[in-house]
């Protein structure tokens, strides 16, 4: 099976006009913000921000509504 990232996931969304272009934009630059902390630092947390957790986790919220929404609307496609 194919391993489901947060960018195809957040494209399969705008796809079916689940979520705004915006939306996706913004996950990319949060991915992207991860992606530079991880690589540029590794471990050191000072480059953290209080600000990068507080993006971050609204995004998270904001796919969490997504997904229990989806679970609503179609649980007969559970498994």
């Amino acid at each position: 099976k194919r391993v489901r990232t947060t960018g195809w996931f957040a494209n399969q969304l705008y796809r079916n006009a689940m979520i705004t272009k915006e939306l996706v934009i913004r996950f990319k630059r949060s991915d992207d913000d991860r992606r530079e902390i991880i690589h540029r630092t590794m471990f050191n947390m000072k480059e953290v921000t209080k600000d990068h957790i507080q993006k971050l986790m609204s995004l998270f919220r904001e796919i969490d509504k997504l997904l229990k929404k989806h679970k609503k609307t179609h649980s007969d496609k559970l498994t």
